[in-house]
């Protein structure tokens, strides 16, 4: 008798994106080659769910979020983690958390309104010194929050596809991707403790070094970039999030345990 499938474990990623001249740049970072899931690999920032992501709606509106919206849009797209106690709260800070640990970027808006500028000296110093201890599992990014000021900025990740990893995989994911613009004031680096390096890269180079075996990608990540390859603008990209459908993508495996999509999903992924 075969083991039932293992349970996905909630995740999110985000693609950031930046406008060069007239084309599309993507940030990614490349895992470390000891690394448990996908050693070696280029990825989007991302990762699960942790206990730390967990905040009240009381709190979520001290820190700028607004829970009513973002579990409205998590309904209409049919995501099953907006039925839950916390109406998907947990998803959006760990999708900014996971953000601001492996690239560096934190989306959060200071008092006047304004998103935080992270290149003056001696806040750059203090909030990396804040990364490394949110990655560590030592401050949770609502703490860092609060205590900074600032309002959490959930409304500049925009939603873009669910997939859940194949079911004959030992490892399995239900994973969120969104998709974010860098802001003006920050620069997106890797953590250089689960990843090797960090870099911005034109969707189509990705895919041509892929095919030449010199960009490794998963399966997942290949598809997203292939995705992100159709756009030269990143408000096309954007604009476009606001209409496309979600539906969750679960790609079926070969004989050689190869992920691949069938045909009525890439009909409309």
């Amino acid at each position: 008798m075969s083991a039932a499938p293992a349970v996905p474990r909630p995740a999110a990623t985000v693609m950031v994106v930046r406008q060069r001249e007239a084309h599309l740049e993507v940030f990614m970072v490349r895992r470390h080659q000891a690394s448990s899931f996908a050693p070696d690999q280029y990825v989007f920032p991302g990762g699960t769910i942790r206990a730390d992501d967990q905040v009240t709606p009381d709190q979520a509106a001290a820190l700028g979020l607004d829970s009513s919206a973002l579990q409205h849009l998590l309904l209409r797209h049919n995501d099953p983690l907006g039925e839950q106690q916390d109406g998907g709260l947990s998803l959006w800070m760990a999708s900014l958390r996971e953000l601001f640990e492996e690239a560096g970027i934190l989306l959060a808006e200071t008092s006047d309104g304004s998103l935080i500028d992270l290149a003056e000296p001696s806040r750059a110093t203090r909030f990396e010194q804040a990364r490394d201890e949110i990655q560590s599992g030592q401050l949770p990014l609502a703490a860092l929050a609060q205590a900074e000021g600032l309002q959490l900025a959930a409304e500049r990740l925009h939603y873009f596809s669910r997939w859940i990893t194949p079911a004959a995989f030992p490892r399995r994911f239900d994973t969120r991707f969104f998709v974010a613009e860098v802001p003006a004031g920050q620069r997106a680096t890797h953590c250089q403790i689960e990843t090797v390096d960090g870099l911005w890269i034109e969707p189509r180079a990705a895919l041509d070094r892929n095919d030449g075996q010199e960009y490794p990608m998963m399966f997942v990540t290949q598809q997203h970039v292939r995705r992100l390859a159709e756009f030269e603008r990143s408000a096309s990209l954007i604009e476009f999030t606001r209409t496309k459908p979600i539906r969750p993508i679960s790609p079926a495996v070969d004989r050689r345990n190869e992920p691949f999509l069938t045909p009525e999903e890439r009909a409309w992924w």
